[in-house]
């Protein structure tokens, strides 16, 4: 089922395909050189292999794999010497390197310091250079949003996102550097951990959602909410939400038919906000919708609305979910 299924998304809100028509898309062309501003290595069973890359990347390999048969891979994106004060969005495409097709079970981050979200993408680009981009540049594919330094996503046990062999994966990293009055290096790191294509492994789908319509008042506090109706017979296996700097309270409640809901989701922190997640999944009924609840306080003398960069707003929220059996 793609992302942009209209049964999962109301006039008013758009997934990660409509988002990327709005904010615009990676600029430039792609680099012959091998990927700038990003490392690519894999293993198998202990062993590793890595490719350089080129400027702003660091030279090294990826991890080994763990024993039996599963394999390991492992990407950085970055890093990037940053001046103080300065915010960036930068895009690469890298190769896995898996030499044979696979299935992710489970996804890993390490983020530096100035790191303010990192998205995980599988793509069918060609590898390319580290470039200025817009924010959700790589819809099609999303696995991942890191927003926390170090943060983990295993897949329920019989689920997973299905790779062919080198895959590419876009890595987009949001950063500012805000914590040093000197230039600073800003980078993320990922490690996957795959199993073989032939496991029987139940497929993983990626939902991107929220609410555009946001005008923070100088001086005022605001609530900014949205539903969105999930599918029948599907399964939510993970979930988070997002704000900017001015998010005092996000909360996610399951809403029934009946109209009764429980909280599935409470962040307090925008920063580090919480990486729900669920084994078994939490089955989805007809009638059933997710109700995204996002509290603000403007202490500013600006105005404040919709916007991607650190000083704008956002209320989002992702979800990792099963299409129905």
């Amino acid at each position: 089922m793609r992302l942009c299924d209209p049964r999962i998304m109301r006039t008013k809100t758009m997934l990660v395909g409509c988002v990327c028509v709005l904010l615009g898309a990676c600029g430039g062309e792609s680099s012959d050189d091998a990927a700038t501003g990003g490392t690519a290595g894999s293993g198998q069973g202990g062993s590793g292999q890595g490719a350089q890359g080129g400027q702003g990347g660091n030279s090294g390999g990826g991890s080994g794999g763990s024993s039996g048969s599963t394999n390991a891979a492992s990407l950085r994106v970055g890093p990037f010497n940053t001046d103080p004060g300065d915010e960036q969005t930068q895009c690469v495409v890298l190769d896995l390197g898996n030499e044979s097709a696979g299935v992710i079970r489970r996804v890993r981050t390490s983020l530096s310091e100035g790191s303010h979200h990192l998205i995980i993408s599988t793509s069918e680009a060609d590898p390319r250079a580290a470039q200025p981009c817009g924010a959700f540049s790589h819809p099609d594919g999303a696995l991942f949003i890191a927003e926390k330094k170090s943060a983990e996503l295993e897949y329920p046990q019989g689920t997973g996102v299905e790779v062919h062999p080198h895959q590419s994966i876009a890595l987009e990293l949001h950063y500012i550097n805000y914590f040093s009055d000197a230039p600073e290096d800003i980078w993320g790191d990922i490690e996957f951990e795959l199993a073989p294509a032939d496991s029987g492994l139940r497929s993983v789908q990626f939902l991107f959602t929220g609410e555009f319509s946001i005008f923070l008042p100088a001086h005022t506090q605001q609530v900014v909410e949205g539903e969105y109706p999930l599918v029948p017979g599907a399964e939510l296996v993970a979930l988070t939400s997002h704000t900017h700097s001015l998010g005092t309270r996000a909360t996610i409640e399951l809403k029934h038919a009946d109209g009764s809901k429980e909280q599935i989701h409470e962040s307090t922190d925008w920063d580090s906000p919480p990486f729900d997640t669920w084994d078994p999944g939490l089955e989805i009924n007809a009638g059933d919708s997710l109700h995204l609840k996002c509290e603000y306080d403007n202490y500013t003398d600006k105005d404040v609305s919709f916007g991607t960069g650190f000083s704008d707003e956002m209320c989002f929220l992702w979800a990792h979910y099963l299409d129905p059996q």
